[in-house]
């Protein structure tokens, strides 16, 4: 079913054989997970750490798992958790990856730890006023530190129906995409959306620990001068053929796109799928890079997030009832 609706990327929770090895020889990215349950135990002794490892490269052969990632823990510092993973959560990371290194795949298979979006606020100044939390930032920076030094993606769950739900004071229309919310200024930079304000307040908080590169390339639309739509059947197939335009089926998140939409949106995903190149958004002169973000509605048009000129190809959809997965190089 994955691979029918082109999904390329999937993170697990665990690391048990029977799961992975239904990936051999499929071709998809996976990360591999560690439960919080066992932190304390790959804190402790690197011992276990070497040992677990094993769960990793025993799939690595001719025809094997393509494993890329290994998730530390799964939100770990959500307050919720009132502090009980603040002491395990980096030992175990360090000692993850030390056993990736060791056995010699450390360079292809990086571990990082994905975090809820509540380890960073800006309180009500903004996200140009965002920052890691007072109670575990300086963890954070040594975090955010590690990672960079090992080339490794800084993980981020971001769940923009959790402020709804969670806020009967929030305004519902900064929930979605469709541009109906009043407009928030941020030192000139206009938000009309949580999803973008968040991952905003994200940008500056790891500016802020240490991490200054993070930038993002955003979309690849039709561009809006065209008037002769005579080249455009062609190109969208094309586009397509070689990505994933399931979202503007019948029923699907995107359906209710208009035709400009439509084209707007499998453009994009050519695009994105692409590893956003240059040359992967023109489509004969029809399209172009913006950098305001083309979402519409409830329907999100994916980016990745760079660095430096160096891409993670992490390609992820959102809805208002859905987390978004977003890794960001931090090199």
């Amino acid at each position: 079913m994955l691979k029918d609706n082109k999904i390329n990327k999937v993170k697990l929770f665990d690391s048990d054989n029977w799961t992975v090895k239904y990936f051999a020889g499929t071709g998809m990215e996976v990360m591999l997970g560690i439960p919080n349950s066992q932190l304390n135990r790959f804190s402790d002794d690197y011992d276990n750490a070497k040992d677990w490892k094993d769960n990793v490269t025993k799939h690595l052969h001719d025809g094997g798992v393509n494993i890329k990632y290994v998730a530390v823990g799964n939100e770990p510092f959500l307050k919720s958790y009132n502090g009980s993973h603040l002491k395990t959560t980096f030992p175990a990371l360090k000692n993850i990856q030390k056993a990736l290194d060791a056995a010699g795949v450390g360079d292809k298979i990086k571990a990082t730890i994905p975090q809820n979006a509540d380890v960073y606020d800006s309180g009500s100044q903004g996200p140009s006023a965002g920052d890691f939390r007072s109670d575990i930032r300086d963890l954070m920076i040594d975090i955010v530190q590690f990672i960079k030094d090992n080339n490794a993606p800084f993980v981020v769950n971001i769940y923009p129906f959790l402020s709804l739900y969670g806020n009967p004071d929030f305004p519902v229309e900064f929930a979605f995409f469709d541009g109906g919310a009043e407009p928030v200024n941020d030192k000139g930079t206009q938000y009309t959306n949580m999803f973008d304000a968040n991952l905003d307040t994200l940008f500056w908080s790891l500016k802020k620990a240490g991490a200054p590169n993070v930038k993002t390339i955003q979309w690849c639309v039709l561009n809006s001068d065209i008037k002769n739509m005579s080249l455009v059947p062609e190109n969208v197939n094309y586009a397509c053929s070689l990505s994933d335009c399931t979202s503007l089926i019948y029923g699907s998140t995107c359906n209710k796109l208009d035709v400009r939409g439509n084209v707007s949106y499998a453009f994009n995903m050519y695009f994105q799928m692409n590893n956003q190149d240059v040359e992967a958004c023109d489509f004969q002169g029809l399209a172009k890079i913006v950098t305001r973000n083309a979402s519409q509605g409830d329907c999100l048009f994916p980016i990745q997030i760079v660095s430096d000129g160096r891409r993670l190809t992490m390609v992820t959809r959102v809805s208002v009832l859905a987390g978004l997965l977003t890794l960001l190089a931090l090199f």
